[in-house]
């Protein structure tokens, strides 16, 4: 609700704003697998799913990324949670994946746009600070499709936590 409000009074922004069904938190980079091995993903992710219960994740931050010297997209970001850091480590050691070599900013991608693109903007330094709370009863294992206009995801299934954990 608040990123579309958001998005709504910077609608004259010259970036493409991501489709609300395509906005996720990223936890675990993307990676190619065949079409077949996707039912044997989703019963290894759910020896994770049992182990959580739902918790509150919070927001902080508007700015340009991913970094001041590629700046390509507008992302909220915010401080990871001790539930958060838990379950991308859990998703990370049943998938076998390597932990990342960077810190891990959980982070919402809520807008793309060209590099060159970036010196006719009228909003040079977007820090914008919110407090933005949304609760976490679930992750979603993704097909990720990069289309000409920006990638599309197919939620291919959706781990919901125990309510009673």
């Amino acid at each position: 609700k608040e990123i579309l409000s958001w998005k709504d009074a910077h609608k004259n922004l010259s970036v493409r704003f991501i489709d609300e069904s395509n906005l996720h938190l990223p936890l675990v980079p993307p990676w190619y697998v065949h079409s077949n091995e996707a039912n044997e993903l989703i019963e290894t992710l759910k020896l994770v799913q049992k182990n959580f219960s739902p918790f509150i994740l919070k927001f902080s931050r508007i700015s340009y990324g991913p970094n001041p010297k590629k700046l390509r997209l507008i992302r909220v970001t915010g401080p990871s949670s001790k539930e958060l850091s838990e379950l991308k480590k859990n998703i990370e050691n049943v998938l076998k994946k390597p932990e990342e070599n960077r810190p891990f900013i959980p982070h919402l991608t809520i807008a793309r746009f060209r590099p060159e693109t970036f010196g006719a903007f009228e909003i040079k330094n977007l820090e914008e600070n919110i407090i933005w709370k949304q609760k976490v009863e679930n992750f979603t294992l993704f097909e990720s499709r990069l289309m000409r206009t920006g990638a599309i995801y197919k939620p291919l299934h959706k781990f919901n936590f125990p309510k009673n954990h």
